[in-house]
């Protein structure tokens, strides 16, 4: 599971990389204003969020099943129809709006900031606790029941899942004049950091 979601956070914050450019605003925001709008877009597929980088949350929908189903796929060793798929998809895109985050700015001169970032995190289950949720008769059912029973038993760890603490990082940023908004100097590296402090993976 710390695969997927790792593959997860590298291939999402792709379309961020190339969508930012959203209208121009009447002045700069603080640059937490913008890291937070972006938390919620990418946590949250945040409708206002989304806007502010040019998508919407349709695109991102589509996005984060596509790029959910290649990761999970690819790292799982699971071949899951795409009804399937899109039932864990939907769990996962709700575990991730239950999070929380805060946004602070730390110090910010010229076109440089550095804001902190603080995280809700989860305490990362393993592959037994999805085991003691399969029917008895699991081994068996046939590949489609089988496949079934996995999947309502991986969902409704995700439907069940808290989150239990919070962690914190910096973040370093810079105005970018094209997407008229602060950014992440890393981009792609934010995204699988707060993965990583969501889902507690080293």
């Amino acid at each position: 599971m710390k695969k997927i979601f790792s593959l997860m956070a590298i291939l999402l914050v792709a379309m961020f990389v190339t969508a930012c450019g959203g209208s121009e605003p009447e002045a700069r925001t603080a640059p937490s204003a913008d890291v937070n709008a972006l938390c919620k877009a990418y946590l949250q597929g945040d409708e206002a969020s989304l806007k502010k980088f040019g998508s919407t949350p349709e695109e991102y929908e589509q996005q984060f099943l596509s790029e959910f189903s290649s990761s999970f796929t690819s790292s799982s060793g699971l071949t899951l129809t795409p009804e399937q798929l899109s039932t864990v998809n939907t769990a996962l895109r709700n575990l991730l709006a239950r999070s929380t985050f805060e946004v602070a700015d730390v110090s910010e001169e010229g076109d440089n900031a550095t804001v902190k970032v603080t995280v809700s995190t989860l305490t990362m289950f393993n592959e037994n606790d999805i085991i003691a949720k399969l029917p008895a008769n699991v081994a068996t059912l046939d590949e489609t029941a089988r496949m079934d029973a996995i999947v309502t038993a991986l969902v409704e760890i995700l439907n069940e899942w808290q989150y239990t603490g919070t962690t914190d990082f910096d973040v370093a940023c810079k105005y970018d004049s094209q997407a008229k908004a602060w950014l992440p100097v890393e981009l792609e590296q934010f995204g699988v950091t707060i993965a990583k402090k969501i889902f507690g993976i080293e």
